[in-house]
Parts: C-alpha cells; structure tokens; sequence
C-alpha cells in the first residue's frame, strides 16, 4: 500500500502536457465508449451507430477583452487545421461591442469563423426568477424579514451583481432559521395527501409549554393579545390547552393572507410597470421591500400611483385588468379559496363595465351636452374685455365628466379599496415571526464582508483565530507583536524607537516560549534548542529580531495600517 501511494504522488507530481496532435485520439476514444454504451443499452435497434450524434468540443473564453490578441489569432488558426477531424465551437464572452472580436482577430481571423451573436439576461432577471419562485409566492412558508432581503437585494445590486451570492446567502438565513428558532418547526412544508388544517393541529400539539412561552413572548402576538377583551387574554396567557386551540387558526389566517397578499402583489406591479415614471420601483423586489416595510397604501407613491391610474386610456385600463384576472385564475387553479374567488369577481366586473363602453360619438350624451351648451355660448364679440370675460366664465365652469371618465373613477376606487384590504404588512398579523426570518445582524456577519474589522481583530486579539489560549506566548506572531507596539504610541513614531519596543517584546516572548517548553520535559521542541543557540550567540539573535521587525512593517505597510512620511 505504501509502494502504491508513493507511486502515484510520483505521477500526479508530475506535469503533465497535451497538444492538439493528441486531442483527435482523445475525442475518437471518448466517441467510441459513447457508442458501445448506447448499444449495449439498446441493443434491438438497428443502425445505433448512425443514430449517435457526436458531442461537440466547447472552447469558452469567459472575458474575451482580457487575453492578447495573438495569441487568439494564433488559436483559432491551429484548431483550423483540426476542423475535419473534430467538431469544434467558441464561446467569447464580450463585456463590450462585437467589434471587439473584430479587433482582436482581425480578417485573417474571422475568415476562418462562423460568428453567431447571441445575448444572455441581464442578472436581475434572474434573480427576479429565483425570487418569484422561493420567496415571492405562498408555496413556500420561509420569507425573509425586511432588513435581511434588502441586506442580500443591496448586495447584490451595489456590489457584485451575483445571483449565486444572493443564493447562498439566502440559504444560510434559511439554515439559521431553522438551526436557531425553536418555532420554525411550525413553517415546515406539510404533506400533498394532508389538510393543512390537520397539519397545523398536529404540529401545535407537539410543542412543548417552553415553546409555547416563546410565543406568548412573541411582540406580534402581544400586540394582538392587548386588543382582545380581558378574559381572553387572561385565558391565552395563562392556559396552554386554550392556546394550542387558538394557534392553528392564526397560523391558517397566516396562510390565506399569504395567498392573497402575493396575488395583489403581483397586481400591483402589473399597475406600475403600465405607469410612467414607476413610482412604485421598476422591479417587482422593490414593490415587495415596500409592502415588507410599511402598509403601502398610506405612502404618498402609491397615492400618485391612482391619480395617474386615473389618467390612463382605455387599452392600458384593459391590458392591466387582464394580466390581473390571468393571475387570479392561475391562482384559484392551484388552491380554493373564496377571497380569491371574491377577487376575481371584482375584476371581472370592472373589466365587464369599461368594455362595454363603444366608441361611438352617440353613446356620450354628456359630451354632446357639453358640446351643445358650448356652442349656443359661442356668438361673435368683437371687444377684447367681452372675450377676456368670456373666458373667464368658460374658465369656471365645471364640465360634466363623460362615461368612460365616470367608470375609470370606479376602477381607481375599487382597486384602491382591493389594495388597502389585502396589501398590508405582513408584521401586523400574530406570529410573523415564526415565518419570517428577521436576524439581519447574524447574516451581515457572515454574507457582507468587512476585511478590514477582521484584519483588526485578529492583529489585537490573535488567539480568535489561532485558536490558542492567551497565555501560549510562543505562539504570537510578530505582526502583532509589532502591530500592539505601534498601538502604544502616538500616530507618529520614529522607526528605530519602534524597533528597539519591538525587540524587547520578541525577546520577552522567546523567553516566555522556552519557560513553557523547558517545563514540558516529555517533549523535546526544535525552537529550544534555537533558544540555547541565541543565548550563546546574541548578536546573531538581534540580527534575527531586526529582520523579524522589517518583515512585520512590510506586512502592516502591505494591509494599509502604516504608511510612509517624509517627516522625521
């Protein structure tokens, strides 16, 4: 076994080169185990070997701009020579133009390719992806706080632009959840076959009176408890039974709000992305951060939001209806419920009543009117003071709004009436934290870096890090060595002072280091014997601790904590 392993770290130790001569032997050997596989799967099929189509060799060149234009060219003119004998395709990712490639390859280049432009999604498409199938919809009980999604949404669009960041950051909010809250076990997905009645009683009967402390502890079911009569409170603090009866009913109003709140969610994007200037946000993330924040119905965007709905044309009023009952029948397709039902019916209605009015100039009778009145006041005047007064009264007087303007008025107040109903805030409803995840300070800690709080802590306290106790001298590196002594004096200091503090302190620890070896007598240390050979030789040791002290500054310089100056 021995023999073996030495062996293969002999082998993998070696570097090992391949070329473009010994790449079509490679790629006939991977085509043929391609097909005796395929045959030996389907053996009662005739000509399999013609049916296999042969894997095509991808070449990607992740940031195309990057790499020198030569060696592209000299590339692609190489794999020319091989295209009989393998099937060969790149892949350039282009942060700029296409004539980037242009540049880089130039004719002699792009002769000897077929280009094809092809563009991917922007990222935030993506993420508006992930979101609407994990956290934007009532499928899944786990959602996040306000703080924590606009902690992941906010690093995502200041700083990186990476879906798979956001990703791994919502799952450790996820894994945290579930680790540290006791509750959580109250937002698990329940069984298809199992009402989520039954599935709520079930899960309420198993907890424990620790946990149902942690409810009654609970602010938003406190709050709730302070709005009840007397008795109930008294009853819902001090009982358990009561409690456990009164549990599953909360958690299944939870559940139908959810129901609701994503659907008129997704109304209420639909309504702003037919608005000018979107006031809501142009992202259905940012419409959501809003109703996680605050009721959305009492800010002053949303308010502007139905005075410009007011103001819309008949074909938006259409287009927005219909995209709104689309998704309602999506909804009520998956899951019974009768405020959904009541939904649907209230846009039916609204779209019912502004198709049926026609366009025609004989069904608004208040136009003719107005019409009618405006031209028996329209005589000849002949004197500017008449006009001047004349239009003045015009001025004033109010005209009789028409019938589209009078059911686009219902709308906008129906549809305000729809939003203030079901969009509220989720944190206003008892027990929004057993399905919401809100420890923003825990998952800062552990998805936004800070380098710079982490070199500092592990430079004043290297025992966080090392994993050492604080006594182990021996074990203290000279950074912070160096880094403690440059602490203790003022912001400038004179570097032959900062080296003869430094020296003191490496030979206090040395001296601390062989004490605690020298008491350790089973084990024999190497840094012991190099103590014996400083205290013979002490010039060679201050020579030892003068390079240890240079090699410390050059670190600090490098991390940014000293920096030079032309003072003395």
């Amino acid at each position: 076994h021995n023999q073996i392993s030495e062996l293969d770290v002999e082998t993998t130790s070696k570097m090992i080169y391949y070329s473009m001569f010994e790449l079509p032997d490679w790629y006939n050997c991977v085509v043929q185990t391609l097909q005796k596989n395929k045959k030996s799967k389907g053996r009662k099929r005739k000509n399999q070997q013609a049916e296999i189509q042969k894997p095509v060799i991808i070449v990607v060149f992740e940031d195309f701009e990057s790499f020198p234009s030569a060696v592209i060219l000299d590339f692609v003119k190489i794999c020319s020579y091989y295209v009989c004998k393998l099937p060969l395709a790149f892949v350039f990712g282009i942060a700029t133009t296409v004539s980037a490639v242009h540049r880089s390859l130039t004719y002699a280049g792009t002769s000897l390719v077929e280009i094809k432009l092809f563009k991917s999604y922007p990222t935030k498409v993506y993420l508006e992806n992930v979101l609407s199938k994990v956290l934007v919809t009532p499928n899944h009980r786990f959602k996040l706080g306000f703080k924590p999604l606009s902690l992941l949404v906010d690093n995502f669009f200041c700083h990186d632009f990476s879906v798979s960041s956001f990703i791994s950051g919502l799952k450790y909010a996820m894994m945290d959840y579930y680790y540290t809250n006791e509750l959580s076990i109250l937002s698990m997905p329940h069984e298809t076959n199992q009402d989520i009645t039954t599935t709520f009683k079930q899960k309420t009967k198993a907890l424990s009176h620790q946990q149902l402390e942690l409810i009654r502890m609970l602010p938003s079911f406190r709050r709730y408890v302070d709005g009840l009569p007397g008795k109930e409170q008294k009853q819902l603090i001090l009982d358990d039974k009561i409690l456990k009866d009164k549990i599953p009913q909360l958690l299944l109003d939870m559940e139908q709000y959810h129901q609701q709140f994503f659907l008129v969610l997704r109304c209420l994007d639909a309504m702003t992305n037919i608005l000018p200037r979107h006031p809501l946000g142009k992202l259905t993330i940012e419409v959501y951060l809003r109703c996680l924040q605050s009721n959305i119905t009492e800010e002053e965007d949303f308010k502007d939001c139905m005075k410009l709905l007011g103001s819309t044309c008949s074909e938006e009023l259409v287009s927005f209806l219909t995209s709104c009952i689309q998704a309602v029948e999506e909804s009520i397709d998956n899951r019974s419920n009768n405020q959904l039902s009541e939904i649907l019916n209230t846009l039916t209605n609204l779209i019912t009543k502004l198709r049926t009015l026609s366009d025609g100039p004989e069904i608004d009778e208040q136009l003719a009117e107005n019409t009618v009145e405006n031209g028996q006041d329209q005589k000849p005047i002949t004197d500017r003071f008449k006009l001047q007064e004349r239009l003045r009264l015009l001025s004033k007087r109010k005209r009789k709004p028409t019938r589209f303007e009078i059911c686009r008025c219902e709308i906008v107040e129906q549809l305000t009436e729809l939003f203030k109903k079901y969009a509220r805030c989720p944190s206003e409803l008892p027990l929004f934290e057993v399905f919401y995840y809100d420890s923003v300070s825990v998952l800062k800690q552990h998805v936004a870096a800070s380098p710079r709080m982490a070199i500092q802590k592990a430079l004043n306290d290297s025992s966080f890090y090392l994993q050492n106790n604080i006594d182990d001298y021996d074990q203290a590196p000279d950074i912070c060595i160096a880094h403690q002594t440059l602490i203790d004096r003022k912001k400038l200091v004179n570097l032959q002072d900062w080296m003869k503090d430094f020296i003191h302190e490496a030979k206090f620890v040395d001296s601390k280091a062989l004490c605690s070896n020298n008491m350790k007598s089973n084990r024999k240390d190497k840094r012991t014997n190099k103590q014996k050979q400083y205290q013979q030789q002490p010039e060679q040791h201050e020579q030892e601790l003068q390079m240890r002290f240079m090699r410390a500054v050059s670190e600090l310089q490098f991390l940014g904590f000293i920096k030079y100056s032309k003072r003395k």
